[in-house]
């Protein structure tokens, strides 16, 4: 085949190369952009959606603040109304405005969104300007129709639909996205594929005419083909970490094209950055592995920072001499925002756990109950101010103590027993225990974890005497309701689930025949059932909360009644229900009818009640009334008042109430009106009223007068308020009773309980609510259980003990109670329980604790007496016997006033406490057996049955101890006024002077009454108060040694060095400062420093004159002397040609002369090189580098490298003549010095700055010892 043919296959395979490679870009570009229009639909859809709940809760806001203006009236609710108006209008545009709107529906939606807002936020505005203008009732009456809700539904629903709608739209572009990543990767494949058969087939041709080249253009392909099919970005470093391959990725990923980066430094290029790792042991572990990998930050082209998955590895030719390194990158910077985000996360509820273990803190510092924490070994972590107070000791004096060392008599006890269990079941206990050191019951929740236990003690000693006057107060309140004269019944489902004795009475019927049985429509006449029904409904549909209305009953006697009821709707049981008054009107009802008949007045009156009748002539303003009126008003019969003096009588609200109502019954045009309100009597006493009125109209419309009735309803109203609360007190002492309550119906279902039955069985309010009571007891138990519950329902009560068993399976014994009673209309078993652990564990306990009782006695080191009322001795120990001498023989026959007296000598009293449980801790005089006096410390305590203990401790050792520390203590303050140095103290944290030295008066000039009301800020000038740091540190050995500023009375600002330490001062934490004035000192320093600083100028000027000298005399000496020994040279050449054929001595002695001149002009040039060289100046600071180190290398015979990656050939003379001269300086210890055989140099140009580093294989040298000896070389370089 000839050289034209090779030439046009060449040319067909790059023709079909260069179109696979652009179909290649096409579909990749492509696919990009789809990638690109799908991220930009997830983005939209997803900014979209943000928009959407901002919206929601912006209109969340608006309601809430609009609820709690129209509530309360406080305007600090329209704070955040107006801040969340505001941002529903910016967000609105926003989304309006988006833009992604160009579907018709979303636009659509959008629009209907932006209707119901602006609905809903006209709603809010009006409802907040009725509360401004007509008050609390107008605005309540609008709030009721419930058209805030409604509103706020519609925009929930409209916000799910397009949110729904935006999260399909984002999951259809998740499915693109993956439809088109497989299209992706099979078009690669097949485009890979293609390619790879084209380099085969070129590689195949190739063989046959390049066999010479084969194996280098095998590895030459496949290389390309390799870095040209990775997706990752590839970047081929040499040695010197400069770019040598830049593949298509890279360019992707960093902006730059491959032409721009070759022979470039990566790290300065990337501005990489290792994060938590160092250059230095990166390049060790690639020295030592041959490969790295980690993460970075790189700067792509625009300055943005990526975070990057590094992988770098060593590339060696066929010789295995290494080329470089093949760093394979990998863009992590989502993941990593992602991490970021969830360490934000995770920082923000670490936060959140610190915030509410200091509230925790906070609060169990506020509790009026005892907290401590203790760690596994027993010691106190945390004790909060009861506890300590419990304890009878500070806080700081129990923190890390011994709980069993502080309360010796606890261990091996029921407290102790109860730790143990706790941390062996790792579940939290409740116990009661009682503590005879307080004389209290306390329940014990003991809650174990993994770093200790907490114990919070509760008093109970109040709440067990509260039982029985609880029990009283509800028996109160049932009798109030079962004596009312008003008759009380609760509806729930048509049945009548409660009615008090007046309430059958009314209606004839006793109770049991109603509570259950009946429906209220068993009572009604047939024509009033429709207004019953219609009443009930608006009722519990929620449109109105109460009602008042009078209807037709019928008596059990089939009579006709009238009754009026009042009607209010509640939840009981969980359900909704009414609760209400049923008053008998019959009687009063005929009455009105009588009434009626005789004139209008009294068919007027007949539609209000019975109680203070007035009649307001609207047109005059006058309103008279009945003696009852009269009487209310404080006038006289006849008198009349005006309208405003009436609500003048009124609570205020209550007056602004009325006139409000009136107003809109006139506009509405009511007939009738009833008003409830708060009314003042002349002697100043408040009652409640409802007066019912009737007003009459002209025909224009016109009201002209209007009557109506006041009926005192104050006893109701309160009965009313004080029925509700008795309510909650039943719920309150339900949930606080010690033990478990339960409600059962005969079969055993439960159907009331309180909350320490689901906290101590592990069930849930569902659970229990499906259980029957056998289910708590194992098989052995259900008989005798069941046993008990027929003899409950037979003889009215009775009680046993069993195993409670719990959800997790574990028995408790327990004390249970059952009584027989009617509930809810039902015949039910109601009872509590109370665990008898502690009480089994006590017995068990007790007969070991009296065995152990002799021998703690026994075992005491303190001297332990019990004595009866009058003082004689009934028990000591031992070491009460070696205290006092005396045999316990002898003692027993003895008093305790015979050896105790108080430190004054006057004789014991044992009941000086004065009350039972209370320990007295005191110093006593103890007489021992050959009389000598001891002083001892005394603990005594009153015990049962008029019995008094003391345990009494030999304080010899303490007193001595005591006068010593005194009189050391003032030994100290003799050192601290007598010191010559200024002293003071200092309070803790406020650094208040609370001492200060005579001293210190004086260097200061204050007197130490003045110094006493002043702080250490007082005496620093104002620029130095509040440093975050010390001025310097001046005693490097002493920490707490700094220089502070102070100014003296004078004014006069001087420099003192002060040394604090921590001591106690009068039983407080303060600091002991001690001052020296370091003003002349620092001066000093000032000066030395300047002095230096001037001749570090002078020696840079010498610098200066002595190279310009240097310059000069090299060009002299190279223009100068080296042209005329050339000139002389050429002379001598030229007479040695012209005496061809003179004698051969002297042509011997020409030539001598002549090789002499060639090495006068070397020494020449080398003198001038060495003290200027041309080089530095005509070539640049490299050139003379390079000189330098062959010149060094050709002298010295030391093997010299000099490299350099500087591209910058002139720099300013004096870093030029500096680097050269410190290079030369270099070289010239290392020949005399090091004894090196090789040597390193390299000039570096690296952000801004240029790097001379020069390294030898010599013996090195001491930097401390160098510095010692002041060598000139080494100052002249630092220099």
């Amino acid at each position: 085949m000839n050289f034209s043919s090779y030439k046009n296959r060449y040319n067909l395979f790059f023709v079909v190369a260069l179109t696979g490679i652009l179909v290649f870009i096409l579909i990749t570009f492509r696919n990009i952009r789809n990638a690109e229009t799908q991220s930009d639909k997830v983005q939209a859809s997803l900014e979209k959606m943000y928009m959407l709940e901002s919206i929601l809760t912006d209109v969340q806001t608006v309601e809430s603040g609009q609820r709690g203006f129209s509530l309360t009236g406080d305007e600090m609710y329209l704070l955040a109304y107006n801040r969340a108006l505001d941002s529903i209008k910016s967000n609105v545009e926003l989304l309006l405005y988006h833009p992604d709107n160009q579907v018709t529906t979303d636009i659509k939606s959008k629009e209907e969104l932006l209707s119901l807002i602006s609905n809903k936020v006209l709603e809010s505005k009006n409802l907040v300007d009725i509360r401004r203008t007509y008050g609390l009732d107008s605005v309540s009456s609008f709030m009721k129709n419930n058209e805030s809700e409604i509103w706020m539904n519609r925009i929930r629903i409209k916000v799910s639909s397009m949110e729904s709608a935006l999260k399909q739209q984002i999951h259809q572009s998740s499915l693109n996205s993956k439809a088109s990543a497989k299209i992706t990767a099979i078009e690669f494949l097949v485009l890979t594929v293609a390619f790879f058969t084209f380099l085969l087939t070129l590689f195949r041709l190739m063989m046959r005419e390049l066999k010479v080249n084969l194996k280098n253009a095998e590895r030459l392909k496949f290389s390309d083909s390799l870095v040209n099919s990775i997706t990752n970005p590839i970047i081929i470093i040499d040695r010197k970490l400069r770019v040598k391959s830049w593949n298509k990725y890279a360019e992707k990923l960093y902006g730059w094209n491959e032409s721009e980066v070759m022979a470039k430094e990566l790290i300065p290029l990337l501005d990489i950055n290792f994060l938590h790792a160092d250059f230095e042991s990166i390049a060790a572990f690639y020295q030592k592995n041959e490969y790295w990998s980690g993460e970075m930050i790189h700067k792509t082209r625009n300055g943005k920072e990526i975070h990057v998955q590094a992988t770098l590895s060593r590339v060696r030719n066929q010789n295995g001499k290494i080329l470089g390194a093949v760093a394979v990158i990998t863009d992590i910077t989502l993941s990593k925002a992602m991490e970021k985000q969830l360490q934000v996360l995770s920082t923000n509820l670490e936060r959140e756990v610190r915030r509410k273990v200091a509230e925790l803190n906070s609060v169990f510092d506020r509790i009026t109950d005892a907290f401590i924490a203790l760690d596994h070994e027993g010691n106190y972590t945390y004790v909060n101010e009861k506890a300590a107070e419990l304890h009878g000791l500070n806080i700081e004096e129990l923190i890390g103590k011994n709980i069993w060392q502080i309360n010796p008599d606890m261990k091996d006890g029921p407290f102790h027993q109860a730790l143990k269990e706790a941390r062996e079941t790792m579940q939290p206990l409740k116990k009661q225990l009682y503590y005879p050191k307080s004389n209290q019951w306390f329940e014990d929740l003991i809650y174990p974890s993994a770093d200790g236990i907490s114990i919070y003690y509760h008093d109970i000693t109040d709440k067990k005497q509260a039982e029985l006057k609880l029990q009283e107060a509800e028996n109160r309140f049932r009798r109030l309701v079962e004596e009312s004269m008003v008759g009380v019944y609760i509806l729930q489902n048509d049945k009548y689930l409660y009615i008090n004795p007046r309430c059958a009475e009314i209606i004839g019927y006793q109770t049991d025949e109603i509570i259950g049985k009946m429906s209220i429509l068993d009572i009604i006449s047939p024509k009033s059932i429709p207004v019953v029904k219609e009443n009930i409904a608006l009722r519990l549909s929620g449109k109105v909360s109460s009602m008042h209305y009078e209807l037709e009953a019928i008596h059990k006697s089939g009579q006709t009644i009238q009754v009026e009821v009042f009607g209010s709707y509640i939840l009981y049981n969980g359900a909704p229900a009414i609760i209400g008054t049923l008053i008998d009107i019959t009687k009063r009802k005929k009455a009105e009818e009588q009434i009626t008949l005789l004139n209008e007045r009294f068919q007027l009156v007949a539609k209000a009640t019975q109680e203070a009748i007035w009649d307001w002539d609207m047109e005059k303003d006058i309103i008279s009334g009945n003696d009852r009126f009269c009487e209310m008003f404080g006038i006289e019969q006849g008198s009349f008042i005006t309208f405003k003096e009436f609500t003048e009588r009124l609570q205020v609200d209550d007056g602004k109430k009325v006139v409000e109502n009136l107003q809109l019954a006139l506009q509405q045009r009511r007939d009738f009106l009833t008003e409830v309100y708060q009314f003042t009597l002349p002697n100043g006493s408040n009652r409640y009223f409802n007066d019912r009125s009737y007003i009459l109209y002209r025909t224009d419309g016109k009201a002209y007068r209007m009557l109506g009735a006041m009926q005192d309803i104050t006893e109701q109203t309160v009965a009313n308020n004080n029925l509700v609360v008795e309510k909650q007190l039943s719920d309150n002492i339900i949930n606080s009773l010690p033990g478990i309550f339960y409600i059962f119906e005969p079969t055993g279902m439960l159907i009331r309980w309180n909350t320490n039955l689901e906290l101590i069985t592990g069930y849930n309010s569902d659970e229990l609510s499906r259980m029957s009571v056998i289910d708590f007891f194992k098989n052995h138990d259900v008989q005798r259980i069941e046993a008990k519950i027929e003899s409950v329902l037979m003889h009215g009560e009775d009680k046993i003990e069993a195993d409670l068993k719990l959800k997790d399976g574990q028995l408790i014994p327990y004390y249970l109670t059952g009584m027989s009673i009617e509930y809810e209309g039902k015949k039910c078993i109601m009872g509590v329980g109370l665990d008898m652990s502690e009480k089994l564990q006590a017995q068990q306990l007790l007969q070991k604790s009296e065995e152990k009782f002799r021998t703690l006695i026994e075992q005491a080191s303190d001297g332990i007496f019990i004595t009866n009322a009058s003082g004689l001795l009934q028990v000591v120990n031992t070491s009460a016997t070696v205290l006092t001498g005396i045999p316990e023989n002898e003692l027993l026959q003895m008093k305790l006033q015979d050896i105790l007296f108080n430190d004054d000598q006057t004789p014991l009293v044992l009941n000086e406490n004065n009350v039972n449980g209370q320990v007295l801790i005191s110093e006593k005089i103890l007489i021992d057996k050959n009389r000598n006096t001891v002083p001892v410390e005394s603990s005594s305590k009153q015990l049962s049955g008029n019995r008094f203990q003391y345990i009494i401790r030999d304080i010899t050792l303490r007193k001595k101890a005591a006068d010593e520390l005194k009189a050391s203590e003032n030994k100290y303050r003799l050192l601290f006024e007598q010191n010559p140095m200024p002293m003071w103290m200092l309070s803790i944290p406020d650094h208040r002077f609370i001492a200060v030295n005579e001293s210190a008066v004086r260097f200061y000039g204050y007197s130490r009454d003045e110094f006493l009301q002043m702080g250490i800020e007082d005496i620093r000038p104002n620029h130095t108060r509040n440093r975050s740091t010390f001025m310097k540190a001046f005693q490097s050995g002493i920490q707490n040694a700094v220089i502070w500023e102070h100014r003296n009375k004078k004014g006069e600002n001087v420099m003192v060095s002060i040394l604090s330490h921590d001591v106690l001062f009068e039983g407080s934490h303060a600091l002991l400062e001690l001052a020296t004035d370091m003003t002349e000192k620092i001066r000093a320093e000032e000066n030395l420093k300047q002095s230096h600083e001037q001749l570090r100028m002078l020696a840079s000027y010498l610098e200066k004159a002595r190279e310009s000298e240097r310059t000069h005399i090299a060009r002299e000496i190279h223009d100068e002397l080296g042209q005329q020994i050339t000139g002389l040279k050429m002379d001598m050449a030229w007479l040695n040609r012209k005496l061809d054929n003179a004698d051969p001595l002297i042509k011997q002695k020409l030539k001598e002369i002549i090789d002499g001149m060639n090495g006068t002009v070397a020494t020449v040039r080398n003198l001038a090189m060495k003290l200027r060289p041309s080089l530095l100046d005509d070539l640049g600071l490299v050139a003379a580098l390079e000189w330098q180190s062959e010149d060094f290398q050709k002298r010295t015979g030391i093997q010299t490298h000099f490299e350099s990656d500087v591209t910058t050939v002139q720099f300013p003379e004096a870093i030029s003549t500096n680097l050269f001269r410190i290079f030369q300086e270099s070289l010239t210890n290392i020949v005399r010095h090091a004894k090196a055989t090789r040597v390193e140099a390299s000039l570096v140009q690296q952000d801004g700055l240029l790097i001379l580093e020069i390294t030898d294989n010599g013996i090195g040298f001491n930097e401390e010892t160098v510095k010692l000896k002041n060598t000139l070389g080494l100052l002249g370089m630092k220099e």
